[in-house]
């Protein structure tokens, strides 16, 4: 009788060991349970911790971080976004016998600084793995093969025999379980370049360079986040707009000038010419004596000739506005010996016209 005792918790213990899987932070792993049959009843746990249960074939989930981030499928429990606080043992209960121990094990590895190191500067590099009650533990192998028995490496200074494929190592009840790569990149500093002169003398030997320490500008020199020739782009497109706002101001008052001088140039040619409009003798039509006495006949009837000079001033133009550019015209004009002002479409009496700010002034003769 106590030998099927110990058989039947031989093969229960038999039954309830499960695997070692080990997965990185934020991949995705599915622990098994049996074959994968639904069961009415199957739970899972995390240590004590409830994950996901099913009542009456309807899965439902715990409270913990984890639990928010499991589904079951079938029997199988499937976890995503792992991170380093979900390792432990997981446990697989079929109607309250655990069927399956699993033992969940999540691991990172990187070095700091990322990317290609530099000979002579420092790196730390680091695999850490998810805390269990009995380990794991973690070894790192160099290139060379030197172990290392923890789990972060300080590289206080970067040399070429550092470059190559680390091993991290995961030993687990005293086997490994796993080993991760990780590949370190070596460069050497970028040496400053220099630019030499060589002259030769009269006797066709080259001299000494006369310019052993000259820097140059390198290629990928940044500033401010962006690299010397999108700054040099960028000032010569400066000076150029510049430029062509500077011109299209200088054309804009040289056009205002030239509109400006019109009135003042008619006046100036005006005066300069009174003689020759005193001696003008304006004909019917439009054309002067002279003309018409050396064309043919004039056409029958009374012929215009220059009467009296006095005129009487019966309407003119002022201007509102700080420049015969921009403004508002206004019209006045006298009818019926009564002085109206023409505004847009307002029309009405004014009593006192501002003769002395009219802009241009309209006159007719008196008869006497």
């Amino acid at each position: 009788m106590k030998m099927i005792v110990w058989m039947g918790l031989v093969l229960g213990a038999l039954s309830a060991a499960g695997d070692v899987i080990v997965a990185k932070v934020g991949d995705t792993r599915e622990l098994p349970c049996g074959d994968g049959s639904m069961q009415p009843t199957v739970s899972w746990y995390r240590g004590n911790e409830l994950i996901v249960y099913t009542s009456q074939r309807i899965p439902r989930k715990g409270t913990g971080d984890i639990a928010r981030r499991s589904s079951l499928r079938n029997k199988h429990l499937k976890i995503s976004g792992l991170t380093e606080a979900d390792g432990g043992k997981f446990r697989c209960n079929v109607k309250g016998i655990d069927r399956v121990v699993h033992t969940l094990v999540v691991i990172s590895v990187w070095v700091t600084p990322s990317g290609a190191l530099l000979v002579g500067s420092a790196a730390t590099l680091q695999c850490k793995v998810s805390k269990l009650d009995s380990g794991p533990s973690v070894e790192w192998t160099g290139p060379d093969g030197q172990s290392h028995k923890e789990s972060q490496v300080v590289l206080s200074a970067v040399a070429a025999s550092d470059a190559g494929s680390w091993q991290c190592k995961i030993i687990y009840e005293g086997t490994v379980i796993h080993t991760e790569s990780l590949n370190i990149a070596i460069t050497e500093p970028a040496l400053a370049t220099t630019k030499s002169t060589t002259r030769s003398n009269s006797k066709g030997d080259v001299d000494n360079p006369t310019c052993l320490n000259c820097d140059t500008l390198p290629s990928d020199a940044v500033f401010l986040g962006l690299k010397w020739w999108i700054w040099l782009a960028i000032g010569v497109s400066s000076i150029v707009v510049i430029l062509l706002i500077v011109c299209v101001i200088v054309t804009c008052i040289r056009i205002r000038r030239k509109k400006s001088n019109i009135p003042d140039r008619a006046v100036d040619w005006i005066f300069s010419h009174l003689d020759d409009l005193e001696s003008m003798d304006v004909s019917e039509g439009g054309r002067s004596a002279a003309e018409s006495e050396g064309g043919r006949d004039p056409p029958p009837g009374p012929r215009v000739r220059d009467g009296p000079g006095k005129y009487e001033l019966f309407a003119f133009v002022s201007h509102m506005g700080t420049s015969t550019m921009c403004g508002h015209y206004v019209c006045h004009i006298k009818k019926d010996q009564q002085w109206v002002i023409f505004n847009n479409q307002k029309v009405c009496a004014s009593e006192k016209p501002p003769k002395d700010l009219g802009y241009l002034y309209f006159y007719r003769r008196v008869a006497e």
